[in-house]
């Protein structure tokens, strides 16, 4: 065996080892215990949202993944983070290749195994079901905390900010009193700080359900209410 034949040959024996350890250390923390009838813990706020935003739901999602998955054998199916796009992204690897085999730029948030030896014992040859179950010990936490790692951001920090800059400086515009635009402009900075922790706290997304005018609207009238307070009626 000359020397390019030993590279050609070691580059695949290689690429196919180094990617089965890879692949199957990724798996392992990708895996939680069984949360009562919930399954896996939902994803933190950050992520659902980037989710919905890309896909419409988290069901969508899943079923996209169990569908491309029940016709793959290999590696699997990876949900990653496409860092130069700055999105999500639904990735299929073949053999034992690794997520970076991809692209460069793609970090694995979730990656599910479609290899036969994973589900036989327990599923025979009836991957559907599966790919159905799976998701019910999927570890979103621990795909959350890479997200969240990886591109750190917060949508309504960012956008409050702005609203209330906007009402502070802006406030001839809505045509309000000074003083009540700076309190709007007050409760807008500490409602962008605190945001990512109600929507936690209260598992809802009120701010990203909320349009631009419905969000001044609000912080309008929370400064009004506060000026009501603290200074009276005018």
């Amino acid at each position: 065996m000359d020397d390019s034949s030993t590279i050609v040959w070691l580059q695949s024996a290689i690429k196919f080892n180094s990617g089965g350890h890879i692949n199957h250390s990724i798996i392992w923390k990708n895996l939680s215990q069984v949360k009562a009838k919930l399954g896996g813990e939902p994803p933190k706020p950050s992520l659902c949202s980037a989710i919905d935003t890309l896909y419409g739901s988290l069901d969508v999602l899943i079923q996209k993944v169990n569908v491309e998955g029940t016709a793959l054998q290999g590696s699997g199916q990876w949900l990653a983070l496409d860092k130069e796009w700055k999105q999500l992204s639904v990735e299929t690897t073949t053999d034992q290749d690794p997520l970076v085999t991809r692209r460069s730029a793609l970090v694995s948030l979730i990656r599910i195994d479609v290899w036969e030896h994973i589900y036989y014992l327990q599923y025979r040859d009836v991957k559907s079901n599966y790919l159905k179950n799976i998701w019910k010990v999927i570890n979103w936490k621990y795909a959350s905390k890479i997200y969240e790692k990886e591109y750190p951001r917060d949508n309504n920090k960012l956008l409050v900010l702005w609203l209330g800059f906007l009402l502070n400086v802006g406030s001839g515009l809505f045509d309000l009193d000074l003083s009540v635009g700076l309190f709007a402009s007050i409760i807008a900075l500490f409602g962008g700080f605190f945001a990512s922790g109600f929507k936690r706290a209260f598992k809802i997304k009120i701010l990203m359900n909320l349009t631009l005018k419905q969000q001044q609207a609000l912080y309008i009238k929370l400064g009004e209410i506060l000026h009501e307070i603290l200074v009276g009626k005018s």
